[in-house]
């Protein structure tokens, strides 16, 4: 069955990443609107992004409810059977949801209401408890809702997972401290978008990428134990300008105390090389290096994993939650990890906080 696409979100991840994979797989996804009240807002010549003054892909509109009336007019050509369903089958249309992440949630449950489900990019909105709400009202209706974490599905995460598991089997609920680093200039990476700065979760929506790989790796059960560890500081920087963190640092500790992880992120970092790292000691002194996001892995110094590094390296992780986002439609089941949202949070409620009063941060 072919899933008619309704996209919500136009920025970088959205054309880069979402647009090309449902363009290059049309026996399983035909994208038929877009939503983006600001790109609709405004006449596509007014920007200078090239990307966004290409032809669009598909329609777009300023509304979710315009975009579903465009997907219901698609499908009730093809089905004469759905009256009773504004939108046809259920299962016919789905919701790509790329949005900045203070508005995912709102776009999640009036899609799932609508009887639609939804594919929802990293981070899954603000409020990992309202997720769980979604969760049950997607399972009610037996929809898919599906909290996609990029990361989790880089080259090397497979790999470092099997070595996790091998020192459980090995040491039973083996100690591992796990060091992040990561840090990039939002600046680069997102210019002149302000919902970042606009955001409560800051620089918290990069750093749940690797917390989701950490999550993956290690397991979801232990990691749901997870909490900032109240014998170690953890203090973020919240710019004056910012509702959120652009840095921080911040200790966690779970399973026990057997889980220890040590973050020092920055979405203000001036060198012009991104620093994407997680290292993982075990007790025996077994250690474990993720570089690039997850693309390259060494184990005790072995190189195990490796892949160019390119301006489009995300795309096959992106392809791996596709293909999983289907498979999930066709069973009608749903697939929400909350973790990595819940402990960004509790670092939002529970971290020391540096105002660095006075000090502003621009995306030019």
């Amino acid at each position: 069955m072919v899933l008619r696409v309704v996209l919500i979100g136009y920025g970088q991840i959205a054309r880069r990443q979402h647009v090309p994979i449902l363009l290059s797989r049309p026996g399983d996804f035909e994208l038929c609107a877009i939503v983006d009240p600001v790109l609709a807002s405004r006449d596509v010549d007014d920007y200078d992004d090239d990307d966004i003054k290409a032809r669009l892909p598909a329609p777009m509109y300023s509304t979710l409810d315009e975009a579903l009336l465009a997907a219901a007019a698609a499908t009730a050509t093809e089905s004469t059977t759905a009256a009773a369903s504004p939108l046809g089958t259920k299962y016919n249309v789905a919701v790509i949801i790329a949005c900045p992440p203070q508005f995912a949630q709102d776009y999640a449950e009036r899609s799932l209401r609508h009887g639609i489900s939804v594919f929802m990019e990293k981070p899954p909105g603000l409020d990992y408890r309202r997720l769980g709400r979604l969760q049950s009202l997607a399972e009610q209706r037996r929809l898919t809702l599906y909290t996609a974490y990029h990361s989790t599905a880089a080259r090397g995460v497979k790999r470092a997972r099997e070595w996790a598991n091998q020192q459980q089997q090995l040491h039973n609920h083996q100690d591992i401290e796990i060091s992040i680093a990561w840090k990039e200039s939002c600046a680069k990476w997102h210019p002149g978008q302000t919902w970042i700065a606009e955001s409560k979760l800051g620089a918290l929506d990069m750093l749940i990428n690797p917390i989701s790989m950490v999550e993956e790796i290690v397991g979801r059960e232990r990691m749901a134990s997870m909490t900032l560890d109240a014998a170690k500081s953890s203090m973020v920087v919240i710019p004056r300008n910012w509702n959120g963190p652009i840095s921080g640092t911040v200790c966690l500790v779970g399973d026990s105390g057997l889980l220890t992880v040590h973050a020092d992120f920055a979405w203000d970092y001036q060198d012009d090389a991104d620093v994407w790292t997680i290292s993982f000691e075990s007790r025996d002194g077994s250690v474990m290096n993720l570089y690039d996001g997850g693309a390259q892995l060494k184990i005790d110094g072995v190189d195990v994993a490796r892949a160019e590094t390119a301006t489009d390296i995300l795309r096959p992780e992106y392809e791996t939650l596709y293909e999983r986002f289907v498979e999930l439609v066709a069973t009608k089941e749903s697939e929400v990890r909350a973790t990595p949202l819940r402990i960004v949070n509790d670092i939002l409620e529970e971290a020391g906080v540096s105002s660095h009063e006075g000090a502003e941060y621009t995306l030019a």
